[in-house]
């Protein structure tokens, strides 16, 4: 039987907040918001229960920051764009601090894999004109459609949309608007954000070059493809809900596609992607940004010298 860490039940102080234990709970998609995107009671319930459960953190699933520019990526998805929605979720924030645990907003934008009928007839957005293989979640019980509040009976395979390069002006909107989100998760309640930068969202679309064919300084090489995430970095370490007496956490996830055959191009890019979120976040960034190890002589030569 393998051990437990000794540490695992221990207090651990992040951002200056102390979390009761070092067990988080992970972003689970759930899809159970009104149409609108505000968060139900059954909602509030699920968090509440899990907290009681013992986990030190709670990070919920991905939530929508804005309404607009193709935020949105799922039916029933949540969001915190609006002041109904973020009424709604400071009943989720309460009830998980209830029981003693944190409680984490996790933000994302959609991009190239945006189901399309929550795009009014529009295309996604993303770094280039590129269009995922994938399909959209969806399930085929009546339950879980009932809880979704999805109104529709029958269940088809959508596949997505070709998406449309997003323009620099836009791309700039959409990195504000994650602060904005931010800065709406903190009046709701919440103890600091995470940033969605994994599994093939828009921010992995900027840092993936099999994704990324922009010409411009967001794209063409390892530095310019983490620009982005550079960018939407900035007004998140200004925001200033997000240096208030109780400092706010702010995680952020990169990843890389797939575990193997990974290029030396994608690992650099994500080793950046987290110098510079660190250098720009700065004491308001807890942990943890999470990159895919790379252990080639190469990839921690390039790492050392990133860090110079």
């Amino acid at each position: 039987m393998t051990a437990i860490p000794k540490h695992l039940f221990t207090p651990l102080t992040l951002a200056g907040q102390t979390v009761k234990n070092r067990i988080a709970m992970a972003p689970l998609t759930r899809q159970m918001a009104e149409e609108d995107g505000t968060p139900i009671d059954e909602m509030t319930a699920y968090y509440a229960r899990r907290a009681r459960g013992g986990f030190g953190m709670i990070i919920t699933e991905g939530t929508y920051e804005e309404d607009k520019l193709g935020c949105r990526a799922y039916l029933s998805q949540p969001g915190v764009a609006n002041r109904k929605h973020v009424k709604a979720w400071k009943n989720v924030s309460k009830a998980i601090h209830a029981h003693g645990s944190t409680a984490i907003l996790q933000l994302m934008h959609g991009g190239r894999v945006s189901d399309p009928r929550v795009l009014d007839g529009k295309p996604p957005v993303s770094a280039s004109a590129t269009q995922s293989g994938g399909w959209t979640l969806y399930t085929d019980t009546d339950y879980e459609r009932d809880i979704r509040n999805i109104k529709n009976k029958k269940w088809p395979k959508v596949t997505f949309s070709k998406s449309r390069a997003l323009t620099g002006k836009e791309l700039h909107k959409v990195a504000d608007g994650f602060a904005d989100g931010a800065a709406r998760a903190v009046q709701a309640g919440f103890d600091g954000v995470e940033i969605h930068g994994a599994n093939g969202y828009l921010l992995w679309q900027f840092i993936n070059p099999k994704a990324n064919f922009r010409e411009d300084k967001f794209g063409g090489s390892a530095e310019n493809n983490v620009r982005f995430a550079r960018r939407f970095a900035r007004p998140l370490a200004r925001t200033r809900s997000l240096h208030s007496a109780f400092r706010r956490m702010v995680l952020t996830i990169l990843s890389a596609p797939g575990r193997a055959a990974l290029s030396m191009r994608v690992m650099l890019a994500l080793h950046f992607a987290a110098l510079k979120l660190m250098r720009f976040t700065g004491r308001a960034l807890a942990g943890a940004i999470t990159a895919i190890p790379c252990r080639t002589c190469q990839c921690r030569k390039s790492f050392a010298m990133l860090q110079a």
